[in-house]
């Protein structure tokens, strides 16, 4: 499922520098007519090839006086090279920062330049991974424009919102906030035509949220309807293979991903561009797991290879979120295959990528995380597995606390409480793997602080019983089951809540509790 980048979103037009063009005239501003050619020149490639002509506009306005805007044109131009070639994407953000900065400075009472230029920076940001950081400066964007509603055209307006929608709705689903990437995409829907170019995209886009809910039926409704619009997108065809593989549909997966590939090859043998290697990358990673699945380790083996080293040719720095989903996929391949120290080793190498900070950081500061949230979650929920399997209880359990505590972190940032349900879903078994654990260790140290971490990760786990139980009584009304079947569950519950009570209240007084803890798990 490869994001791909979407140039058409990084507006900052021509057009729209030739409209200031008088203004700079009459104002006498003579470095800014010498510039206004070059940054056309340079807008006319966007990539590696313009960067003469920003260094000769950066030349001029520092030997003359050049206005803020055009300071924020030409950092807004050698950002958008430096992103386009993958020269570096870390110093395009930095770039495209300090076209905010100028552009904020330049026009006071707000202009279409700001809002697109916190569009582009957050664009930037989503595509490295870096999606809180990128939410943020898209939502600016957004209220930047709103603020422009009077004064710019019904048609241009709407195009630019529909940019940035499109772009919030993206970074939703990489945080894990599925509610409100649900709601943005069907926003988005009503609002489109059946003959826009969104319809294909935000049908795509609602799949893959589903898929990370782990509703495959909704998912594969809407890649569908995608497919039926554009038979021939690549993207369109990977991911209905994926949720068909995720179905156990092999046969049909098999000829998706096959077919997701065959465009890919073609599409690299007319054009042997970064952007072409990086869904081949992708298209390999897709056909390491399906071989993952099936079982057939060779070919996973060939297609790990393969992804690797064409990502490489993208990012020598392995620093791309793309690199932790392709490590994570060897670590599973190295475990089918008995090596547990490897594939050890290569957790650890994904969990670099998509937690650089857990080597420096101290306990109390939040973690970034680079890329899906989702993932980062799956690597730490197996890495707590197969430690446990090797019988390295501390370690592991440091995993499921670690996963704890970026599950908590992450939940403070979603407003429903229907996108943190299907986040702690997601991790209701490494809970209980955590109290196994916790039990475990303290039967063989005695120490106390393994009772009051099993007790934290069991009232997590209640409180997520609690919103189950209130999904179910909604379910069992709608399906008409038995008020007796109804009253059986609801008093099952209201003696849990007893017990886990008589549980907390022994523990507080240092009383013997494994009689408690016992019961307390017959009754869940």
């Amino acid at each position: 499922m490869m994001p791909h980048r979407n140039y058409g979103f990084l507006i900052i037009t021509l057009i729209s520098i030739l409209l200031l063009l008088p203004s700079f005239i009459l104002l006498g501003q003579n470095a800014n007519s010498l510039v206004l050619p070059l940054l056309a020149k340079a807008k006319a490639t966007d990539d590696r090839k313009s960067l003469p002509f920003i260094a000769e506009g950066f030349k001029l306005c520092r030997q003359h006086t050049c206005t803020d805007s055009i300071w924020g044109m030409l950092y807004q131009r050698k950002s958008v090279a430096y992103y386009r070639d993958f020269i570096d994407d870390n110093l395009a953000i930095a770039y495209s920062d300090s076209a905010v900065q100028y552009y904020e400075r330049a026009f006071e009472e707000g202009n279409i330049l700001i809002a697109n230029s916190y569009f582009n920076l957050g664009e930037m940001q989503r595509a490295i991974g870096l999606n809180e950081m990128a939410k943020i400066n898209i939502q600016t964007a957004i209220k930047k424009l709103d603020k422009l509603a009077d004064v710019l055209p019904p048609s241009s307006l709407d195009s630019t919102e529909n940019n940035y929608n499109y772009s919030l709705l993206r970074i939703y689903r990489k945080i894990g906030d599925t509610k409100s990437a649900i709601e943005t995409g069907q926003t988005m829907l009503r609002k489109t035509n059946e003959n826009s170019t969104y319809q294909e995209s935000l049908m795509n886009q609602l799949g893959l949220v589903y898929l990370s809910r782990g509703e495959y039926s909704q998912a594969e409704k809407y890649f569908r309807n995608a497919i039926q619009i554009n038979s021939t997108d690549a993207a369109y065809l990977s991911n209905l293979g994926l949720i068909l593989l995720e179905q156990g549909n092999i046969e049909s997966a098999t000829r998706y991903l096959n077919e997701e590939i065959s465009i890919r090859t073609e599409s690299l043998q007319i054009k042997r561009d970064k952007i072409s290697l990086a869904y081949i990358s992708n298209s390999h990673a897709n056909l390491l797991e399906l071989f993952l699945q099936t079982k057939d380790l060779e070919q996973a083996e060939y297609h790990y290879t393969e992804a690797l080293r064409l990502l490489l040719e993208v990012d020598s720095t392995s620093r791309r979120p793309r690199f932790a989903e392709i490590y994570f996929k060897k670590a599973k391949l190295e475990h089918a295959l008995g090596r547990y120290e490897n594939s050890l080793s290569f957790i650890a190498k994904a969990m670099d990528v998509a937690a650089p900070q857990l080597a420096v950081l101290d306990t109390d500061e939040e973690i970034t995380i680079v890329g899906s949230f989702k993932r980062a979650l799956e690597i730490l929920a197996f890495r707590a597995q197969v430690l446990t399997s090797q019988a390295k209880y501390e370690e592991a359990l440091a995993d499921v606390m670690l996963l704890n505590r970026l599950v908590t972190q992450s939940r403070r940032t979603y407003q429903s409480s229907l996108s943190k349900y299907y986040i702690i879903q997601e991790v209701m078994p490494v809970y209980e793997l955590g109290i196994q654990l916790n039990q475990r260790l303290y039967g063989q140290t005695g120490d106390p602080k393994y009772l009051e971490q099993a007790y934290a990760l069991n009232a997590r786990n209640k409180a997520i019983l609690l919103l189950e139980s209130l999904q179910s009584d909604r379910a069992m009304t709608f399906a008409g089951l038995p008020l007796e079947v109804q009253e059986e569950e609801k008093t099952l519950r209201d003696a849990l809540t007893e017990q886990e009570r008589l549980l907390y209240s022994a523990y507080q007084r240092d009383q013997e509790i494994d009689s408690l803890q016992s019961v307390v798990f017959e009754h869940e």
